[in-house]
């Protein structure tokens, strides 16, 4: 592997040093300047202006987690067909076949997951 001239690699590693000093040092000025001063309704948890009622370390029932790891992997699954689609006019037919197939996957796992009651709100 080529990695260039020394000199470039030495340009790198003293921005990454100034990146890392900057860095520290908005972190220390927050530390120093930011004023202190907690009492007992900045520690209460907010809930959109009510009061809290109740432990706030409540039991979700599972489905929602569920829900929202579906939720992400389908969007992750849209997300991969972005490159697809920008190089569309030069990809050819193996490329074609290849997205039909990821897609296809993808409509089986909708159904699946469709015909198991993942997709069901409580």
């Amino acid at each position: 592997m080529d990695f260039g001239n020394t000199i470039d690699l030495l340009y790198i590693f003293i921005i990454i040093i100034i990146a890392i000093f900057f860095a520290m040092q908005l972190l220390m000025a927050s530390k120093l300047l930011a004023p202190r001063n907690p009492n007992h309704v900045k520690a209460e948890p907010y809930e959109c202006g009510n009061v809290s009622i109740g432990n706030p370390w409540i039991r979700f029932h599972i489905s929602y987690y569920v829900f929202a790891l579906l939720f992400l992997a389908l969007d992750i699954e849209t997300l991969f067909l972005f490159p697809w689609a920008v190089v569309f006019k030069g990809a050819g037919l193996k490329a074609l076949i290849e997205l039909s197939l990821f897609v296809g996957v993808f409509i089986f796992a909708l159904y699946y997951v469709w015909k198991k009651g993942a997709l069901k709100w409580i």
